[in-house]
């Protein structure tokens, strides 16, 4: 078990560095900082990485066999347990027991146990900083504060996983979250996810141009792809352009705008 997150988690600064064990050959690391990828897992999910130049990476791991680096990827469902009737806890406890089974040592870092309070007044959220193996019925989930009121069993409780943890292609019901700094070729890999600043990702026809007023807010479909919000005004918006577009652009350069 673990009562505190058994990885790096606090925030990395300009002027520090992603660890990265990248090496090609013979030669020596190759320091590629947020643009490498890997199956072994460095850093709580959700950390997150600052650049000189206000850019941010969020540590996650993927859920999809290939994520490319010019849509907006994100998470789709990430319930652990949904709506189960609380187990009694006593205010104060850093830690409560959730009625689950099938989780091994600290999967569960970096998600969040909502408590339903019966009466609503004291329904609150707490992070995940461990949990144990469960056991025949329970797991015991440690968490970021303590619980300060008495829970009881006519409450309820839910439990998310980081919404980092399972990284999914774009689809008709994926919440984005970001751009893979690199290509994922592969399910359960560790990639940096950026989710602010300047960015390119690919348009969705040949519409992406400064050529008017209000057409600066750009949202993304279905596919990930980007669209000006004057022509597609109910998807999720995730940035502005930062230079204009033109008939021979890739781009245009945008602001990526979904998490500081």
């Amino acid at each position: 078990m673990s009562k505190m997150f058994t990885y790096p988690h606090q925030p990395i600064q300009w002027g520090g560095s992603p660890h990265d064990f990248t090496t090609v050959g013979t030669e020596h690391n190759l320091q590629l900082g947020p643009y490498t990828t890997e199956l072994i897992q460095r850093y709580i999910y959700g950390t997150r990485y600052l650049m000189w130049d206000g850019r941010v990476f969020k540590y996650s791991k993927s859920l999809s066999a290939t994520l490319n680096t010019y849509r907006v990827i994100g998470a789709a469902d990430n319930t652990i347990d949904s709506w189960s009737t609380a187990v009694a806890t006593a205010a104060g406890n850093r830690w409560i027991d959730i009625a689950l089974t099938g989780r091994v040592e600290d999967d569960c870092a970096g998600g969040y146990v909502q408590i339903y309070d019966s009466t609503i007044t004291h329904s609150t959220m707490r992070g995940i900083v461990g949990n144990d193996a469960s056991g025949a019925t329970n797991t015991r989930m440690y968490l970021d504060y303590p619980i300060a009121h008495t829970v009881t069993v006519s409450d309820y409780t839910e439990v998310w996983a980081s919404p980092y943890a399972a990284i999914s292609a774009s689809d008709n019901y994926i919440c984005y979250l970001g751009v893979a700094g690199v290509p994922v070729a592969a399910t359960l890999t560790n990639f940096w996810l950026q989710t602010w600043g300047p960015c390119i990702i690919s348009g969705g026809g040949a519409a992406l141009q400064v050529d008017a007023e209000t057409n600066k807010d750009l949202v993304a479909d279905a596919g990930g792809s980007l669209h000006e919000i004057s022509t597609h005004e109910n998807f999720q918006r995730v940035g502005q352009m930062i230079s204009g577009g033109d008939s021979t652009d890739a781009g245009p350069l945008i602001m990526l705008m979904l998490s500081v």
